[in-house]
């Protein structure tokens, strides 16, 4: 007979957890952030979800992006380890940006069955609906019981923590029974809820509710941060005098798998540059193109935005940007330029990693400019203390500006210390009218073979015409370890 529940509680990205014994029922809550095609096809990544979920009995799976990506590693697990079935939700999200909560468990081991409950919300209360399963198990303690995967608008924390309460007294009507398991990720800690707020809210202050991760606990796996994110919150007698004492926990994943804390992160960092053409109120006040930028720029870690016209601008697309999957930081130059028309260079980033250069150089002088930044450069790393610089945006260093002879007798690409990563023959272009090279990076510890470019209506399902709207240049991107 199965005796107490062990809930072990897992971070932002990727945690494992021990083995279940003969006289438990392991559960596990994992964020894996943006889990979508890139990550279903990386096989190092794969086999590393693989580690960690077959050490679950029941997993609640958040972003996921796509069935198809929760499917791959469904297959993958049930190849080594097993049998396991999913219960996926629908698409969930107030904008283009959405995301299914997975719930995963193995159904013959563990001598389960399960029931998929409708969501329990209405859509102005949750940004992300949460989602509920109900299992039945014959040898447990606790016979029937419901889990409900959750992850929380950052900015709506509070709010949202709190109609859980109201979620939690639906559930109770609709399932028949009160022993709930409520597990995901909260965001309810650091910049996005203070330790008295969290106290205070209704979530806490109702003692039908227990938290089981402490908020000293750092639940994610950045060096930077030390934030209880996720959480397991438990209501109903049963399952809360089920609960292993002590079983409750994050697993570090450098430790647990011995990997770095950049394999357990992404194994990537990817940066983006992106000339989006005289960014202005004009575009920044068109709901459907800030829908596209947004699209592209959710992938970057760090983007340099080019031809941006004024800050209102920029912040009109920040804003956007951490209503669907932040938090982004901004770094904005002042406005550039010798005549009346001006530029910033925008910059925005989630964590800061190396030094980034943005550039726009001055198509008429883009030989002389790109001479000139072999100087810049040797200035930042005298003043930076660094020699890592990244140097992006658009060179306009081909076609009309520029020759290929002029191009590679340049200084700065005769001088070995820099390495192009987008090649002569790569168009940046948006135009079924040109084929030009202008937007370009350099650095160096690249992921190799990452450097590409974005195109926009392959990507985002586009016409030429509306790709065109957003801009005249792709969006291109590199990764770096």
């Amino acid at each position: 007979m199965l005796g107490k529940l062990a809930l072990l509680g897992s971070s932002i990205v990727l945690l494992t957890i021990l083995q279940s014994t003969e006289s438990t029922l392991t559960i596990g809550a994992f964020n894996i952030r943006r889990l979508g095609n890139e990550k279903a096809s990386n096989a190092k990544i794969l086999r590393q979800l693989v580690k960690v979920l077959r050490g679950f009995d029941i997993a609640v799976i958040l972003e996921v992006m796509n069935a198809d990506a929760i499917d791959v590693v469904l297959k993958a697990l049930n190849k080594y380890s097993g049998p396991y079935s999913l219960k996926l939700s629908s698409p969930s999200g107030r904008s283009s940006y959405k995301e299914h909560v997975a719930i995963l468990y193995r159904y013959v081991k563990r001598q389960i069955v399960c029931q998929e409950k409708p969501n329990f919300s209405d859509n102005d209360e949750f940004e992300r609906d949460p989602y509920a399963v109900l299992f039945h198990t014959k040898d447990s303690v606790v016979r029937s019981f419901a889990v409900v995967g959750v992850h929380l608008k950052p900015d709506k924390a509070l709010e949202e923590m709190n109609s859980l309460v109201t979620v939690y007294d639906d559930m109770t009507t609709a399932l028949q029974t009160k022993n709930i398991l409520i597990a995901g990720d909260f965001n309810a800690d650091c910049s996005y809820m203070n330790e008295a707020r969290f106290k205070n809210s209704a979530l806490v202050k109702d003692h039908r509710f227990t938290f089981l991760i402490d908020t000293n606990v750092d639940t994610t796996a950045s060096d930077n941060t030390n934030c209880a994110y996720d959480r397991f919150v438990v209501a109903g007698s049963q399952l809360t005098a089920a609960v292993v004492p002590g079983s409750a926990r994050v697993i570090n994943l450098p430790k647990a798998l011995h990997l770095t804390t950049v394999e357990s992160t992404e194994s990537a960092l990817t940066i983006g540059s992106f000339n989006i053409q005289r960014l202005g109120n004009s575009k920044s006040s068109n709901a459907t193109i800030v829908n596209h930028i947004v699209q592209v720029l959710h992938g970057f870690d760090i983007a340099v935005i080019l031809e941006v016209i004024d800050t209102d601008a920029v912040n009109v697309v920040i804003q956007a940007l951490n209503r669907n999957g932040g938090p982004y930081s901004l770094k904005l130059s002042s406005a550039s330029g010798r005549t009346s028309y001006k530029e910033h260079v925008a910059i925005l980033y989630r964590c800061q990693h190396l030094c980034r250069c943005g550039v726009h150089l001055k198509p008429a002088a883009a030989l002389q400019e790109m001479n000139s930044l072999v100087k810049v450069y040797d200035d930042m790393v005298a003043a930076l203390h660094t020699p890592n610089v990244l140097i992006a945006g658009d060179f306009n260093a081909d076609c009309t500006y520029m020759t290929e002879a002029q191009f590679k007798n340049s200084a700065l690409v005769t001088d070995h210390r820099f390495t192009f990563l987008i090649d002569m023959n790569v168009d940046t272009t948006a135009s079924v009218n040109t084929n030009c090279a202008y937007d370009s990076e350099l650095t160096a510890a690249v992921v190799q073979g990452s450097a590409r470019v974005i195109t926009i209506p392959t990507a985002l399902h586009l016409t030429t015409a509306e790709a065109q709207a957003v801009s005249d240049h792709y969006p291109i991107e590199v990764k770096i370890h």
